[in-house]
């Protein structure tokens, strides 16, 4: 797989300007870049506490602002939702990282919410269930 040209300083200044404001799409078509290199570069520039919402096409919110625990749960509902999203488009190489990330992110949400239901018993969440029979290779 051939690699493009780097991402350049000025337009990494034009995607913190523009995140948050525009889909990941809409910047990469703004700078003439691929999305998944808009992703790679809000991943590596650590905007927003979810880079996985840099994958939808959905313009990036700033974070809930939430406090505590309640706070805490809103955004990793969120991030669930956007990783579950990420996982559908994921290739080969990627899904064992996506599906991990997901999965922690479903046991930490059953942690705030003191318990959960646990794999096999959670009929809103049956790809997480799928994930769970998934071996994680480190």
């Amino acid at each position: 797989m051939a690699w493009g040209k780097p991402i350049t300083s000025e337009e990494e200044d034009l995607i913190r300007e523009l995140y948050g404001q525009l889909s990941a799409t809409d910047i990469a078509s703004r700078i003439g870049r691929s999305r998944s290199a808009v992703y790679s570069a809000i991943k590596r520039l650590g905007l927003g506490p979810s880079c996985a919402r840099a994958m939808t096409d959905v313009p990036v919110a700033a974070p809930n602002g939430g406090t505590g625990a309640s706070g805490r749960l809103a955004d990793l509902e969120e991030l669930r939702g956007l990783l579950r999203a990420a996982l559908l488009e994921a290739g080969p190489q990627s899904i064992p990282k996506v599906a991990r990330e997901y999965r922690e992110t479903i046991a930490e949400i059953e942690r705030l919410r003191d318990g959960g239901d646990g794999p096999g018993k959670n009929e809103d969440n049956p790809l997480g269930d799928i994930l769970a029979l998934i071996p994680v290779r480190a």
